[in-house]
């Protein structure tokens, strides 16, 4: 029987290493029904288990193995690795750690502090990993899985020199190693070393030119070297790899709104918006971009609701925010297109001299809404085409206390300050309106208009 085991073992192993491990399997089980107090039989088995993928169903053998024969560091290993798998953290644990009490300290001790240091890192213990990492390192300096492991528990710690160091390790034992390339890139990207990232990512990339994401996150990198063109390229290959996510496009919008192409960018963001219509800042790039392209008013404030948020007590007294219902929305765009219409209107009874017939109107457009400083701002208007900018500024001046992020109150007060002689003073006010409402493309022509009459 001896002789028997022995011969299907043999076969088992060939079988194995040929890569038919079903085959393999059914060996080892022979094995063992001819002798079942053999421990190599049952550590075989085991080994065959987990090459499929099956580790709970490995415990068993391992358990056998290690009963007949407690002083194999190897099965001690394997066994800690299996139930790592499982997510059997403390009794993995002390398999590895037994395994490491009973092997000499030789190099065949590197795999089994690099399996401990990966227990440790996925329980978040990252000074533990990194100190099993570098046992691994000791024993064996040559594999690449060792350094970049190092590296991720340096980063965990934000350690991001040592741990760039690690991943250069990596990468110098083997230059195709994308994993070792991505976190050299992240590294250099944490340290403030853009253009390094940069470069490290050209390397991932050139080993794996269809992963989306890391277009993705090399065309972030770029925004802070100032190349646009290549960011943009960087982008739209993510959204060609990975067209159902929504941040590439998001990031693309940006990058056409960056080149004044506001078509392209409205295109980007819509696609975006229709991938995953929660996010808010999608919806902010859209409304930029339409308020850039003029004469989309009502889309742009649809969009710019949809970007908004509302702040409400519980009845607990709790702030929550929540957003505005879609009905609530519309009713609201209806509503103001309606009013902006009417101040249309308004104004252009104003640029026709009929100053007191355009004062009516703003008092019947206001007297429908809260009196708030802010809505009183047209009123500013009819005291400058009446020669009172005293009383132009004081209400600008109340509407930029109230809301200090209208810009259309700061270019009011530029007005005002204008017809007072201080040009200075005016100037700094309407550049201060485009900086608080940089999306706001009439305050910029605003500005340009009265910028052109003092030439």
């Amino acid at each position: 029987m001896t002789k028997k085991r022995d011969d299907l073992l043999v076969r088992a192993r060939e079988t194995l290493g040929q890569g038919r491990v079903a085959e393999a399997e059914k060996l080892c089980r022979e094995a063992i029904d001819c002798d079942k107090k053999h421990p190599e039989s049952w550590h075989l088995l085991a080994i065959t288990l987990m090459k499929q993928g099956l580790p709970l169903d490995s415990l068993d053998a391992w358990e056998q193995s290690l009963k007949l024969d407690d002083s194999d560091s190897v099965a001690w290993a394997n066994y800690g690795a299996a139930l790592s798998m499982l997510r059997k953290y403390d009794e993995s644990e002390k398999a590895l750690k037994k395994s490491l009490d009973v092997a000499p300290k030789e190099r065949s001790q590197a795999g089994t502090w690099y399996n401990l240091g990966n227990l440790y890192k996925n329980q978040g213990r990252f000074k533990l990993a990194e100190d099993a990492y570098r046992h691994a390192i000791e024993y064996d300096p040559s594999h690449r899985m060792f350094w970049a492991n190092l590296g991720a528990a340096l980063s965990e710690q934000k350690l991001y020199d040592k741990a760039n160091e690690a991943y250069k390790q990596a990468v110098s034992i083997d230059r195709s190693y994308v994993i070792g390339w991505q976190g050299l890139g992240q590294t250099f990207k944490h340290l403030g070393r853009f253009a390094e990232a940069a470069e490290a990512y050209q390397e991932y990339l050139r080993l794996a030119p269809q992963d989306g994401l890391m277009w993705n996150e090399y065309g972030l990198i770029l925004t802070n070297l100032d190349r646009l063109d290549e960011e943009l390229e960087a982008y739209q290959k993510a959204t060609q790899y990975i067209p159902n996510d929504p941040w590439p496009w998001n990031n693309l919008g940006h990058i056409f709104t960056r080149k004044k192409e506001f078509a392209e960018a409205e295109i980007a963001f819509r696609k975006a918006i229709e991938i995953d219509s929660t996010v808010k800042s999608f919806w902010a790039g859209l409304h930029i971009v339409l308020m850039e392209q003029g004469n989309r008013g009502e889309e742009a404030q649809y969009a710019k609701l949809k970007s908004t948020e509302v702040v409400l007590r519980d009845d607990e007294g709790n702030l929550t925010t929540q957003d505005l219902p879609d009905t609530m929305i519309e009713d609201m765009t209806k509503s103001m297109a309606k009013m902006q219409l009417s101040l249309d209107q308004a104004y252009e009874l104003l640029s026709l001299g009929r100053i007191d017939a355009a004062e009516r109107l703003f008092r019947k457009i206001i007297s429908n809404y809260p009196d708030t400083p802010e809505l009183k701002l047209p009123f500013a208007d009819i005291h400058i085409a009446r020669g009172e900018f005293q009383e132009a500024m004081k209400i600008a001046e109340d509407a930029i206390k109230a809301a200090p992020k209208i810009g259309m109150a700061w270019t009011t007060r530029g007005r005002a300050l204008a017809g007072l002689g201080k040009l200075k003073e005016a100037e700094e006010s309407m550049k201060k309106a485009i900086e608080v409402e940089p999306s706001n493309r009439w305050l910029k022509v605003m500005y340009e208009e009265w910028l052109n009459t003092r030439k």
